[in-house]
Order: structure tokens, then C-alpha cells, then sequence
């Protein structure tokens, strides 16, 4: 019985020290896969549908530029580290505009032009990330004037 214990406590020291490492990685790293795949799933899981949704992706999204802006300004925005960091980006963009219908089809209009908002606002302060964001910005932006129109019509 003590070996359990003794095993489970090594077993949640390790990774908790891993997470808590992983927090720091830049796409390249070797505990940036860790981030996004064990870190970033747990906080989604844990969001629920709809805003807490959206503030996550919001979240996520705004790492993701920040980012491959630390990359790109010391010149180790390579086309791996890109593409990595663009698939998780795309994901989050995609589970954004979601949240956004979602909350639409609710009717919470208000909500879903805030969280438009946001988004647009995120994407548009966006400079040096090295990414192309036009897609998703021109995603924004329509969606944020219609969930605006909207909100003002309800």
C-alpha cells in the first residue's frame, strides 16, 4: 500500500512539474506539443459552451501570436514552427466563430457581440507574429458586425 502512495505522489509531482514547464514552451520546444495537448485540453474541457468557451480560444489564440512573435523576432519562426503554430490557431478561430453561433442561436446576442469583439480585437493588434491572420480578422469582423446588428435589433 505505501508503494501506491509513494507511486502516485512521484506520478503527480512529475506531472505537475511538466505542466507547469510546458507553460513556457514556444512551438519547436520539445514540451510545446505537452502544452497544447495535455495543458490547453484540460483548460477546454473544463470550459464550458459559449463564453467560457470563447474566452478560452480567445486565450489560446492570443498565446499563439504572442508566440510565433517571440519566434519570428529571433529568427526561429521556421516553416515546421509555423505550420504547428497555424493548425492550432486555425482550431481555435474555427471554435471561436462556433461559440459565436452557438450563443446567437440562444439568442444572447449581446454576449456573442462582445466575444466578436474581442476576437477582432485580438486579431487586429496582431503585427509581428509572422502569421497570416487576414482570414480570420475578415472572419472577425463580419461576425462581429452582425452579432453587433443583432444585439442592437433585439
Amino acid at each position: 500500500m505505501p508503494f501506491i502512495v509513494i507511486a502516485l505522489l512521484l506520478a503527480a509531482a512529475i506531472g505537475g512539474g511538466t505542466s507547469l514547464a510546458a507553460q513556457r514552451a514556444l512551438p519547436g520546444d520539445a514540451l510545446w506539443g505537452f502544452k497544447v495537448g495535455v495543458n490547453e485540453n484540460i483548460e477546454a474541457a473544463l470550459a464550458t459552451e459559449g463564453k467560457a468557451q470563447a474566452d478560452f480560444d480567445i486565450g489560446a489564440i492570443q498565446a499563439r501570436l504572442d508566440e510565433a512573435s517571440k519566434l519570428a523576432a529571433s529568427g526561429q519562426l521556421d516553416a515546421n514552427a509555423q505550420a504547428d503554430v497555424e493548425i492550432n490557431f486555425d482550431a481555435h478561430a474555427k471554435s471561436v466563430a462556433e461559440q459565436i453561433a452557438k450563443l446567437q442561436e440562444r439568442g444572447d446576442y449581446a454576449t456573442a457581440a462582445d466575444v466578436a469583439a474581442r476576437f477582432q480585437a485580438v486579431l487586429g493588434k496582431q503585427t509581428s507574429s509572422g502569421l497570416d491572420v487576414r482570414t480570420a480578422l475578415d472572419a472577425a469582423n463580419i461576425l462581429s458586425a452582425e452579432a453587433s446588428a443583432k444585439a442592437t435589433t433585439k
